[in-house]
């Protein structure tokens, strides 16, 4: 970031160089107001999950409640199965783990040095590439979540993937005929 600092600095017509911009560090405010004082988590996870058009519509608090708890329900159960030594179907070596949670750490922190140095923007694109790994780890969850079930109930875990994979393709239905009706103004679905 820094040779896109010093080109910009170098190349920029005057006015429009980052030296001069209105930023949370020329300002002097710290990283940790700029995002705990704003709304900067909540608007980068509302557009990583759903947010369409020029950050113009955004998906509403229920849904994104709903799509956050079936989000953070796998990554706990994933936490839970790691804890007890739960043998995945596929073997994950401890380095692999590491690796990925370093693939989640390192775009937001860039997404927020980005933020907090260069221009203030909140979007969840900036941390698209996360999605890959928190899948990887939601995938996980659910498989432990699953076989605890088939285990302490005796319904089939097939059963149980299904009927989680059925609720998360009706949520995005229902979120993508929002979207299609808010942008075209009619009801299609």
């Amino acid at each position: 970031m820094n040779s896109m600092y010093d080109c910009g600095e170098k190349y920029a017509m005057p006015g429009y160089q980052l030296s001069q911009r209105d930023t949370y560090q020329n300002q002097g405010i710290s990283v940790f107001s700029m995002i705990f004082d704003t709304n900067w988590i909540i608007t980068t996870i509302k557009s990583f999950i759903c947010t369409t058009g020029y950050m113009q519509y955004m998906i509403s608090g229920k849904r994104f409640y709903l799509y956050l708890i079936i989000i953070l329900f796998g990554m706990i159960m994933m936490l839970i199965a790691l804890k007890r030594k739960y043998q995945f179907k596929f073997k994950f070596e401890n380095y692999f783990i590491i690796c990925l949670i370093l693939c989640v750490l390192i775009p937001i922190i860039l997404s927020i040095k980005y933020s907090y140095s260069i221009d203030y923007q909140p979007q969840g694109r900036y941390i698209m590439s996360i999605l890959i790994p928190i899948a990887l780890f939601m995938s996980i969850g659910y498989e432990y979540f699953s076989e605890f079930i088939e285990n302490k109930i005796q319904i089939k875990s097939r059963y149980i993937e299904l009927s989680m994979i059925g609720i998360y393709i009706l949520l995005f239905v229902i979120c993508y005929s929002s979207y299609i009706a808010v942008c075209f103004g009619s009801t299609i679905i």
